[in-house]
């Protein structure tokens, strides 16, 4: 075991995407584990979300899929628990080993979800294949597999949409990286591995060679479904693939 605080603080010092708090004092601060295990509490945060989206878009809340308002939402908390760990990894070979009770969020209607971690322990490798299996099994199956079960299973989101959404969270917290600084590769690699093996497997790919790399979901997150949305820059949409199956995007 290794000092996962201390790579949270690095992973912090990137910038607010991956800045977690390590205490979590006050009324304002809710259990991860009720949001993923409570159906009312996530249908609740739901309708905020679609509420928020339908008055910036200017149209009545109806106008926005309830399916649409979950999917995004979804993506938004698993980007606020995999960024920090990833970037963590990253820069220090050290993943934080999340659990439901170690994690805090508090409710927002827009923007990054607050999240605390509570003491997490670490475990530490050097290699991205192996840093890659410490996220999949301490943090994608401990605490994200949770939250894309209730999602699916309240809004009758596929999987396939929601790990996509995992995906594009990783892929976007591995372009911060590499734009912020001497990590680049590393990340790229890490992701890469990610990508390639457990929960993750066939969501989502690099295209492209060296510097000109670029990730591409294995679905959509259904943004374009808003009024005015269009296409996300990492959507198989926009990469004119198609998709088999039963057509849930």
């Amino acid at each position: 075991m290794t000092d996962a605080a201390a790579a949270l603080r690095a992973a912090a010092d990137v910038g607010p995407y991956f800045a977690v708090d390590p205490v979590a004092d006050g009324p304002a601060w809710r259990r991860f584990a009720h949001l993923v295990n409570d159906p009312a509490v996530v249908r609740e945060r739901v309708g905020v979300v679609r509420a928020a989206l339908a008055s910036r878009c200017g149209v009545d809340t109806d106008v926005i899929e309830q399916r649409v308002a979950a999917s995004l939402h979804s993506l938004a908390v698993a980007a606020r628990l995999l960024a920090p760990t990833f970037a963590a990894a990253v820069l220090t070979g050290t993943v934080p080993v999340l659990d439901v009770d170690r994690v805090r969020w508090q409710e927002v209607a827009g923007g990054p979800v607050p999240m605390a971690f509570l003491d997490p322990p670490g475990e530490s490798a050097d290699e991205p294949g192996e840093l890659a299996e410490l996220l999949d099994a301490s943090v994608l199956r401990s605490v994200v597999v949770p939250l894309v079960e209730v999602f699916s299973a309240e809004f009758l989101l596929s999987p396939k949409v929601l790990w996509g959404n995992v995906a594009s969270a990783l892929g976007g917290a591995a372009t911060m990286l590499t734009a912020g600084g001497d990590h680049g590769e590393r990340a790229l690699a890490v992701a890469e591995a990610l990508l390639g093996r457990g929960t993750l497997r066939g969501h989502g790919r690099y295209d492209g060679a060296g510097p000109d790399r670029f990730f591409v979901r294995a679905s959509c997150c259904l943004f374009y479904r808003i009024p005015g949305g269009g296409l996300c820059g990492d959507c198989v949409l926009a990469h004119r693939q198609t998709i088999a199956g039963d057509g849930a995007f």
